[in-house]
């Protein structure tokens, strides 16, 4: 009867606690009760490879190994003090269940486990042996979601004409966290990932873009809790470049700077002053510097500069144009912020094949230099040219030097010049602006001047036999464009 009562009182208890209930066990006296369940009823197989793992910040799961055939279910108990402490009752499953998952619980907290056998047969409740506690730890507390989108914005701006500058501003930089950097090349509609960043990242560059294309860019702040929504978008349209730039000498003190407009999306024009700064001539390299010039309106193509003397102390001295567009600006164009300089030009004279009658004139050769010099308010071409041919035979005929001028101003294109000489006031495109005989020790020599400005110049000689036949030898044409 003491035992029939017994076993009466493990029913009624277990009644009473349910399956939910947090019964308290006492480790010590745990094993007494098993040992008294199985005393009265058939063996049970304890459960064994009992396993505890974290799934997140407030759930673990325990797993074990069903090694009964009798069983009408299992009991999991659980300890908040380490394998060693107190358990209470968890939770009780039916048979053959081998998994149950704890929910509810603290971040970053242990919590240890251990389970048994159970079989009920009639009124008679039996008990395996425990297994082996197992413990395990909930994950760390999310972070704090990411910042709202206004928290932080984005703009954009031209760095040259293939490269974007972007950057991100953030309300409270202090609390920054990572992002991503999104690019559209459509308005917004496709977005591609660029990469990402850490929170102090506050600039970066977009390389290859291509001018007068616009493009958008976005940043997607994220951490442990997520995604931020997407930030606002910061758009721009790289400006294209001018090219051609061009300065022609006005006065002794004045550059006229033209340009060719290339850009559809420029708001202004920019003409800047660079240079390197050298505290003593023989300082090697110097401070580089950019002053700002003229800040014109689009579509400007002119611009009056100063012509600045030549300065030790300043070197390399260049007036740059830029195209501006959304606070940024095109690939910088440059031409030098000085007068030519003397001796500019030199060269020499390719000899051509002569005929049969002049093949008696071995060769004709020589060189010639171009010299700038001051005379008066006005900038004026030097001339200074020496020839000497060679082979020129001694039968009366004569041997001249022509300077060719190119008609129709200054131009950048290399035009040959004639086969025929240049005729002085003659319909060709090359007009003679000069000839030179050879003396008799057959150096041609002269100085002579032209103002304001040159074009294209070319150089020839020639020489006359008594019997018509002429050699000749014509120098490359050389574009001068002061």
């Amino acid at each position: 009867m003491r035992i029939a009562a017994t076993a009466m009182i493990v029913v009624m208890s277990s009644i009473a606690l349910g399956c939910g209930a947090d019964r308290v066990v006492d480790p010590a006296t745990a094993g007494v009760d098993a040992v008294a369940a199985r005393a009265s009823g058939p063996q049970l197989a304890l459960p064994s490879n009992v396993t505890a793992v974290s799934a997140s910040q407030s759930r673990i799961d325990v797993q074990w190994q069903d090694n009964s055939s009798n069983e009408t279910g299992f009991e999991i108990q659980r300890s908040t003090t380490g394998p060693t402490g107190s358990f209470g009752l968890l939770a009780t499953t039916g048979p053959d269940v081998t998994a149950h998952s704890d929910l509810g619980l603290s971040a970053a907290t242990q919590y240890c486990y251990r389970a048994r056998t159970v079989g009920v047969i009639g009124k008679k409740i039996n008990y395996s042996g425990f297994s082996a506690a197992v413990c395990a730890t909930t994950q760390p507390a999310v972070p704090p979601p990411p910042p709202p989108p206004s928290a932080y914005t984005v703009s954009a701006s031209p760095w040259n004409s293939s490269t974007v500058e972007i950057r991100v501003l953030w309300t409270d930089a202090s609390t920054a966290p990572a992002f991503r950097k999104y690019r559209s090349t459509d308005g917004g509609t496709v977005w591609e990932l660029l990469g990402s960043s850490n929170g102090t990242t506050t600039l970066f560059h977009d390389y290859s873009r291509a001018a007068e294309q616009s493009v958008c860019y976005r940043v997607v702040a994220y951490n442990a809790g997520g995604d931020a929504a997407p930030s606002s978008a910061g758009c721009t349209t790289p400006p294209a470049e001018p090219t051609n730039l061009i300065a022609t000498v006005v006065d002794a003190e004045t550059l006229e700077l033209t340009w060719t407009d290339n850009s559809a999306v420029e708001d202004r024009y920019q003409v800047w002053l660079s240079g390197m700064r050298k505290a003593n001539c023989e300082e090697a390299g110097g401070s580089e510097y950019w002053i700002l010039v003229a800040d014109l309106p689009s579509n400007s193509t002119m611009h009056r500069v100063p012509a600045l003397p030549f300065d030790c102390h300043d070197e390399g001295q260049t007036y740059n144009v830029v195209a501006t567009n959304d606070g940024g600006q095109s690939t910088p164009v440059g031409v030098s912020a000085h007068l030519p300089t003397a001796s500019a030009l030199m060269g020499s004279v390719t000899p051509l094949t002569p005929d049969a009658e002049a093949g008696r004139a071995a060769s004709v050769a020589g060189s010639y230099v171009l010299s700038l010099l001051m005379s008066g308010p006005e900038l004026v071409l030097e001339a200074h040219i020496q020839a000497k041919g060679t082979g020129i035979p001694a039968d009366g005929g004569t041997a001249t030097f022509q300077v060719c001028l190119l008609k129709g101003g200054p131009t950048l294109q290399m035009v040959p010049l004639p086969s025929a000489e240049c005729v002085k006031g003659g319909s060709g495109t090359w007009t003679r602006l000069a000839r030179i005989p050879v003396n008799a020790s057959g150096y041609a020599a002269m100085n002579f001047g032209i103002a304001p400005r040159i074009a294209t110049v070319g150089f020839r000689f020639e020489y006359s036999g008594l019997r018509g036949g002429v050699a000749s030898g014509v120098s490359l044409p050389v574009d001068f464009v002061p």
